[in-house]
């Protein structure tokens, strides 16, 4: 694999299967739909049986590609929809490195709908060299001309305009950007990172999903049943707790059929409960600032044969 791109074949049965393009244009031509609509309802997509398929479809065949036998990838648990409305301002010019991933990670970027010339992903000519780029925005950054910036490097990059049932890869140091849709159409994408050994750069292990020979080889997450767990009185909002326990679930893939709050008064008595509660196989909370620091002495332990999620930070642990 280069340095900076290229371009790949998927499977362009598994996506059609997923969502045909005549879907895609229903959807981000009907004039009925506000931009959030529209964005709802891709999202919603990502998150359906068929797109699982598509995705574990895509893992394998970057395995096989890459002839990753017998080594342990890692792969972004939930990909990211994107929706790049006609002129709209996107992303401008970066590397994924900038941004915490780690320095032999891999970003596979995979259109859904069409590309047009002006909606493309653009890539800086090679003559501009990462630390070029990395010096470029922070001089940038101090002189706070973004428009300087994004034009110099915008003639100095290359528009890739590839086709439905083909992907771009390129390394977290490869400057690219989408700096605005100058078509009068939208484009709709969705990408996802990989790396071998343990290169997570800042990013949270709980993001990603091991794999080996392109099949899941380690569960990263439970899904067992979860209790979700609400403490009042804490001066957090338990609205709020319910809000955030629900996303984590949700961006999680967990599964939570019961929820109990705790007695205020007394000193933790179902929470201490739950813990000896076979039937529950995780518990999860809003924050580790909910939990006394008791109960926080035996994380990684597994003491109760349990784990314990918490959504604020986005981790899950052994208790």
């Amino acid at each position: 694999m280069n340095n900076k791109f290229e371009i790949i074949k998927i499977n362009n049965n598994a996506l059609n299967a997923f969502i045909s393009l005549d879907e895609v244009k229903r959807i981000i031509n009907n004039k009925n739909n506000s931009k959030e609509k529209i964005v709802k309802d891709f999202n919603e997509k990502i998150e359906s049986k068929k797109f699982n398929k598509l995705y574990k479809n895509l893992i394998k065949t970057i395995c096989k590609i890459y002839k990753f036998k017998n080594k342990n990838i890692w792969f972004q648990k939930r990909p990211t929809v994107r929706v790049f409305f006609e002129n709209e301002i996107g992303t401008s010019y970066h590397t994924d490195y900038w941004y915490g991933h780690g320095k032999n990670t891999h970003t596979v970027w995979i259109p859904i709908s069409e590309i047009n010339k002006g909606n493309g992903l653009r890539f800086v000519n090679q003559s501009i060299s990462y630390v070029r780029g990395t010096s470029l925005m922070k001089k940038n950054l101090k002189s706070k001309n973004l428009n300087k910036y994004n034009n110099f490097l915008n003639k100095r990059s290359n528009e890739i305009l590839i086709k439905r049932g083909e992907a771009i890869v390129f390394n977290s140091k490869t400057l690219h950007g989408s700096p605005k849709n100058y078509s009068d159409k939208t484009r709709v994408s969705f990408d996802f990172r990989f790396f071998t050994g343990n290169d997570f750069g800042s990013k949270e292990r709980n993001n990603f999903v091991k794999f080996k020979n392109g099949i899941e080889s380690k569960v990263l997450i439970h899904r067992n049943s979860w209790l979700k767990y609400i403490i009042g009185g804490k001066k957090i909002s338990t609205m709020y707790q319910h809000i955030l326990l629900n996303e984590f679930i949700k961006n999680n893939k967990l599964i939570s059929h019961s929820t109990e709050a705790e007695i205020e008064k007394l000193n933790y008595p179902i929470l201490d409960s739950y813990l000896y509660n076979e039937k529950i196989k995780g518990i999860l909370v809003a924050s580790k600032d909910l939990i006394p620091n008791k109960y926080l002495k035996f994380l990684g332990k597994n003491k109760f044969n349990k784990k314990i999620g918490f959504a604020l930070e986005n981790t899950i642990t052994k208790i």
